[in-house]
């Protein structure tokens, strides 16, 4: 009997492995979080820690459990779903993701830019977006802290009110509000 018999918890860690492998740690983070929202039978409760893959961030960094109330729990579906067509629509549809489905209170620019250029949409110059959604009347987004004095400086971000009704209304397919 030379066939051999095969434990299929053992082949999907194998499975796991080899397609984690050439990823760097922030990819891993991502595919392994889509994993566990994916196939987790039941959202965690608030404020749970991720005890296996997020050991390191505090519970207070952790998303939401389970979808967001757009109904989008992956940063693609919720993109799609928004469609949004300049630059600073892009922005906003990243910035409200990470504010609403990662629970970060305030965020960097490059945040949302990463997550932008992970699916081809990323912004040459992310700090014009945002000074585009800070310029509009209402703000859509606030600048929140800079670190150091030049104009290249790391800028800290939160989405105002006005950002994320304006997603929502995107979400929506609801036509601009006339101000």
């Amino acid at each position: 009997m030379d066939e051999k018999i095969v434990d299929p918890e053992v082949m999907a860690v194998m499975k796991i492995t080899e397609a984690l492998g050439d990823l760097d740690e922030p990819a891993r983070r991502r595919v392994l979080q889509w994993a566990m929202e994916r196939f987790s039978p039941q959202p965690r409760p608030a404020g749970q820690q991720r005890a296996v893959f997020d050991h390191a961030v505090a519970p207070s960094q952790q998303p939401p459990a389970g979808p967001a109330h757009d109904g989008q729990a992956d940063f693609p579906a919720l993109f799609n779903q928004a469609n949004p067509t300049t630059a600073v629509e892009r922005a906003l549809v990243a910035s409200y993701y990470i504010q609403t489905h990662r629970g970060s209170q305030d965020f960097a620019s490059q945040e949302a830019n990463t997550l932008l250029k992970e699916l081809g949409h990323g912004i040459e110059n992310i700090t014009l977006a945002f000074n585009g959604m800070m310029a509009q009347s209402p703000k859509l987004a606030m600048q929140v802290q800079k670190s150091g004095t030049s104009q290249q400086a790391r800028k800290r971000y939160r989405l105002t009110h006005e950002g994320i009704t304006r997603v929502k209304r995107m979400l929506n397919r609801e036509p601009e509000a006339v101000q």
